[in-house]
């Protein structure tokens, strides 16, 4: 079956599923997603030119304009900064060498001046001069139920599963977050200079090297801390508008992330190409946003927000929640694409996606309904939910979840992502199946609810 056939099959199964309480939606005429097209992007994206697309970098910004040329032939309307398609989310910068002092103390009066690159990483975070006490942490119930400003918490766990310790009142209040990172092998090599979210959010510190064993074995319990010489950097968000025909003033959001992990300090390969993570998800995203576009018009108002800022603690998506062009409170759903550039053989193989959140709205079980091939997600202890940029939105109240195919592969965060790992093909078959589920949004025949308790 050809992917056109397939869009209009997975269409009238929807439709199917639907008619009883909503109505079929319009004859599903949309133009089928390309494999061709799929991969042009992506190797465009995750070239070795582009440098690893680190936030904040030149290279981003190419990244940017290469996503917002594509939206505007595919004939979106600008909605970032001035009427263009780029959204300045607010960051600064700061100069690395010199600018940054890390020293910390033990009880013992043991001192451990911390090398910014070799032993620690300025995340984000504000200017500080502060001598904070540490605090460590080995799981969630160790957190303090009262956030002091004075205090380090140092979580005892890599970023993505301490921070999904903290949900967004449990991570404010503290002087710093420290988490733990690798070795140094392999690692991103910290950009010349540190980039900082314009947010209240406490700093963030990843430990580095032998640092991590020495905090967790409670050789120190003092950080003091000092940052300045503040110059602004240039990051954005890119957004582009659909307007719909519908009288009312609902939106939809259509989101994955640019940005990836930028250079490793040495080795013969050292670009984090991030072909998978997420290239792929903005592959995607743009090639719905050409299949809406070239389709009939949409019933409500789309939003294509590719952000950057994922990998430093979402801060693009964020930023364009605070920020957003169209109030926040008029969208009443945000599908992220995140990792769907390979097959998860447990689901099935090629073509299929699983959904994160899947127990916290209705979307799921009416995907389901409909035979689609998109799943519940599989791997829940990885708390993916949290994890992506959907969560920036579901923290507003909007019930907002991820697509993906990611099966936990090996290439994660790795120089090894690239290019030649994905399979196109499984691309657009996955994509004709997501392009029914946003159809259904779109035209508004789906209208995802939160579910007792599900929402955060």
């Amino acid at each position: 079956m050809t992917t056109s056939r397939l869009a209009l099959a997975y269409a009238g199964l929807l439709a199917a599923a639907l008619c009883s309480c909503a109505g079929p939606p319009a004859a599903f005429e949309h133009p089928p997603l390309s494999a061709e097209a799929l991969r042009s992007h992506v190797e465009v994206l995750a070239a070795d030119d582009m440098q690893g697309r680190e936030v904040g970098s030149a290279a981003a910004m190419r990244s940017a304009e290469y996503i917002a040329a594509v939206l505007g032939e595919a004939g979106w309307a600008p909605a970032g900064n001035e009427g263009t398609y780029l959204q300045n989310i607010g960051m600064a910068g700061f100069e690395r060498d010199g600018a940054l002092q890390a020293l910390f103390e033990g009880p013992d009066g043991a001192l451990l001046k911390a090398d910014h690159g070799a032993e620690l990483r300025w995340l984000r975070g504000p200017p500080v001069h502060v001598t904070l006490d540490l605090v460590l942490v080995k799981g969630p119930e160790d957190i303090p139920s009262t956030p002091d400003p004075h205090d380090a918490l140092v979580l005892l766990a890599d970023g993505r599963t301490a921070m999904s310790w903290l949900d967004e009142d449990r991570g404010q209040g503290w002087g710093a977050l420290l988490i733990m990172g690798p070795s140094t092998e392999g690692m991103p090599t910290p950009p010349p200079k540190l980039l900082l979210g314009a947010t209240n959010d406490p700093v963030l510190l990843m430990t580095r090297g032998s640092l991590p064993a020495a905090l967790a074995a409670g050789r120190f319990d003092t950080l003091h801390l000092s940052l300045d010489s503040e110059e602004p950097v240039l990051a954005v968000n890119v957004v582009g508008l659909l307007p719909g025909t519908g009288p009312s003033d609902e939106v939809i959001i259509l989101s994955a992330h640019y940005d990836h992990l930028g250079l490793a300090d040495a080795g013969a390969d050292r670009v984090f190409n991030g072909a998978d993570d997420d290239a792929s998800g903005v592959a995607m995203v743009l090639e719905l946003a050409r299949a809406l576009a070239a389709g009939r018009p949409p019933y409500r108002t789309v939003m294509a927000v590719l952000v950057t800022g994922e990998e430093k603690g979402l801060l693009g998506s964020r930023a364009y929640v605070a920020g957003a062009p169209v109030p926040i409170e008029y969208t009443v759903a945000a599908l992220n694409f995140e990792m769907v550039g390979r097959p998860d053989e447990s689901l099935g193989g090629r073509g299929r996606l699983w959904l994160s959140g899947w127990e916290r709205t209705t979307l799921g079980a009416e995907l389901e309904a409909a035979g689609l091939p998109v799943f519940a997600d599989p791997y829940p202890g990885q708390n993916f939910f949290l994890r992506s940029d959907n969560i920036s939105f579901a923290r507003v109240g909007i019930p907002a979840q991820t697509l993906s195919s990611f099966a936990l592969h090996s290439d994660y965060h790795r120089v090894s992502d690239e290019v030649g790992t994905l399979d196109f093909d499984h691309m657009a078959l996955a994509g004709e199946a997501a392009l029914a589920v946003v159809d259904g949004l779109v035209t508004g025949a789906l209208t995802p609810t939160w579910l007792p308790g599900g929402e955060p």
